[in-house]
């Protein structure tokens, strides 16, 4: 069996399209044809469906896989790729994404509008991933679709890369980091849980946290975090 994994990202080798890669080349009798832009530029929006294209009609296809942040993929491969299943990484539903981020009313007419042509393009993928069952349940919620659609798969990470140490009496009572990282630190990436499990740990001078990334907001919170030990 053979499925085009795709990707169209300007950070093509995020880590969860590279989980999503591996995973789908794990499983037995599954060839992976990875399908992703070199151009990281606009450009992409052409060179990626023009390999889909080629893919399309060179390999005898049984699948495609649209990995993470593919949402401008969505209606192009839903247009020609037949009768083919396509499961689809929405990860985050996009109305809620836009909404977010302040782009979107989906109480308004052009928000109701865009979740409706959302939810219909999602109606005809096979399997939706997000990476909770908690974003799954809103998202079908959301659009209006059976929650059935969709398969919760967590983010993961690069295991070569982060591994669990081997666990022993000693290992208990060294150092222990806890990494985090975001581009913006929005409000979907949890800084306020992990601040909040850091102060609930203040008295473990084993355990220590390393933030990276976000802004304004993000600092004066951590900074709030500090003042309280």
């Amino acid at each position: 069996m053979k499925i085009a994994v795709i990707t169209c990202y300007d950070q093509n080798d995020y880590v969860r399209a590279r989980v999503l890669r591996t995973a789908f080349a794990a499983v037995p009798g599954v060839e992976a044809l990875v399908i992703r832009n070199e151009n990281k530029g606009l450009l992409r929006y052409l060179e990626v469906p023009y390999k889909i294209l080629v893919a399309r009609f060179k390999q005898r296809l049984d699948a495609y896989v649209i990995a993470f942040r593919g949402y401008e993929m969505l209606p192009f491969v839903l247009a020609v790729k037949g009768r083919k299943p396509l499961i689809f990484d929405e990860f985050i539903n996009a109305a809620e994404y836009l909404e977010e981020h302040n782009k979107l009313n989906t109480k308004s007419g052009i928000g109701k509008f865009f979740v409706k042509a959302y939810a219909w393009l999602l109606s005809r993928c096979r399997f939706i991933l997000a990476d909770t069952q908690a974003h799954a349940d809103y998202s079908a919620k959301l659009c209006g679709l059976p929650v059935e659609k969709f398969r919760a798969i967590p983010v993961g990470t690069d295991e070569s890369l982060f591994h669990a140490a081997p666990k022993t009496s000693a290992a208990a009572h060294k150092p222990f980091t806890v990494f985090f990282y975001g581009n913006g630190m929005t409000p979907l990436h949890g800084l306020n849980y992990l601040l909040d499990a850091a102060i609930m740990l203040k008295d473990n001078p084993n355990i220590t946290f390393n933030l990276v990334g976000g802004k304004e907001k993000g600092e004066t919170a951590c900074n709030a975090a500090i003042a309280k030990g």
